[in-house]
Parts: C-alpha cells; sequence; structure tokens
C-alpha cells in the first residue's frame, strides 16, 4: 500500500540515501584529481592546502544559516538550491582559467556543500525518537558509499584530462537535482515543527547530553581527530 505512512516514510528515506550517495560520488570524484589539476595552474602543496581549507570552511561557516533557511522555506527548496549550486560550481571548477577561479569554484562549493546538514534534519523530521538511528545510519551509509565509489571513478576518469572528471562530476550534480525535484516531497509542512526538530531536538539536547555524559565528548573528539 503505498498510502502507508511506513511505505512513505521508506520511500523519502531512500530518496534521500540516493541523494546523499549521488551527492558524495560527485564530491568525490573531484577530490584525487584536484592536486594534479591545480599544477596545471602553477599551484604548490600551500595552494592545495588553502584549497582544500577554504571548501570546508565555508561548509562549516554556512551550515548554520541553510539550517535556519531550511526551516523557514523547507528542506526541500534549500536541498534543490544547494545541488544546483553545487552542480555550477563543479562546473566553473571544470571550466576555470586561472587559480584564481578554481578557489571562486571550491568557495562557492562548500558554501552550497552545506546541504548535507539539511538532510539529516529532513531525516529528523520524518522519524520518531527510537526511529532516529537507524534511519540516520541508513542514510549516512549513502554518504560513505559515494565517498568510496567517488575517488576511484575521478582516479579512472583522470586519464582523459583533469578536468573530464570534474566535467562528470558537474552532470552528476545535475543528475541528482533532477532526481531530487521529481522525487523529493516536503518533510514537514509547519515551520515551527521544523525549527523545534533542529534546533531543540539537536543542539539543545546536544549541550544536556554532553554535559550528562562525558563519554560522548570523548566521541566527538575522535571523529574530529
Amino acid at each position: 500500500n503505498k498510502s502507508n505512512p511506513d511505505n512513505i516514510k521508506k520511500r523519502a528515506l531512500l530518496t534521500v540515501f540516493l541523494i546523499l550517495f549521488i551527492d558524495l560520488l560527485g564530491f568525490g570524484i573531484v577530490v584525487p584529481i584536484l592536486p594534479y589539476y591545480i599544477q596545471t595552474f602553477g599551484a604548490n602543496g600551500w595552494d592545495l592546502g588553502l584549497l582544500m581549507m577554504s571548501y570546508s570552511f565555508m561548509q562549516f561557516l554556512f551550515s548554520p544559516f541553510w539550517g535556519q533557511i531550511s526551516d523557514q522555506w523547507g528542506r526541500r527548496p534549500v536541498l534543490l538550491i544547494c545541488i544546483l549550486g553545487s552542480s555550477l560550481s563543479l562546473l566553473l571548477l571544470a571550466l576555470a582559467p586561472s587559480l584564481t577561479w578554481v578557489f571562486i569554484a571550491r568557495i562557492l562549493g562548500g558554501f552550497f556543500g552545506a546541504n548535507i546538514s539539511t538532510a539529516y534534519a529532513y531525516v529528523t523530521d520524518l522519524t520518531t525518537e527510537e526511529e532516529r538511528p537507524k534511519s540516520m545510519g541508513i542514510v549516512s551509509a549513502g554518504f560513505g558509499l559515494g565517498f568510496i565509489v567517488g575517488p576511484a571513478l575521478g582516479g579512472i576518469l583522470s586519464t582523459d584530462g583533469f578536468n573530464t572528471p570534474v566535467f562528470i562530476a558537474s552532470f552528476i550534480s545535475i543528475f541528482n537535482l533532477v532526481l531530487s525535484y521529481f522525487f523529493l516531497k516536503e518533510s514537514s509542512t509547519h515551520r515551527e515543527s521544523r525549527a523545534s526538530h533542529r534546533i531543540q531536538k539537536w543542539s539543545k539536547k546536544s549541550l544536556e547530553v554532553l554535559k550528562n555524559n562525558p563519554k560522548s565528548m570523548h566521541a566527538i573528539l575522535l571523529v574530529f581527530l
């Protein structure tokens, strides 16, 4: 029965799984060829370090921003905007005429790369506290699988030129946008409900867990390291 709430929830989680898998597939393709790609612009190891840092820093900086926007507009619009932005940043990276434009492309990619936190917020909207760990694990598997397949595919495709994998990553991201547009439904129609899930059930509750259970902080430290 397609109208069964459990079936609707399973299809939604499968869609998020595929979205994250394809998203990280496109991202992972770029990872192994980026050091060689920027060498064609005369870059060195210092430039590579700054380039990698700029992407992650933008992701870190703007995740709360996209989270707040997703509370107001909904998870689906934010995911669509970020996937579109990621595909355009990859296209710009493939067409970059200089190292400056490579940096611009990666900074934009990091700005729009905060969609992963929105995807997790989407899962939070759909699930109860009892269902959440299992659902998060399933969706995270899509994240990990994409990051396994992507770099291997990027290495294979780089034999035809370092910008070839980047073009393909951009097309994969566009495919992801089409998939999301047609198959991803909004997780919650109530702004207050979305905001309460993201803020109260994550930030506030996480602080309480860390305060009452120091082992959680040890685990977070291990992940950071």
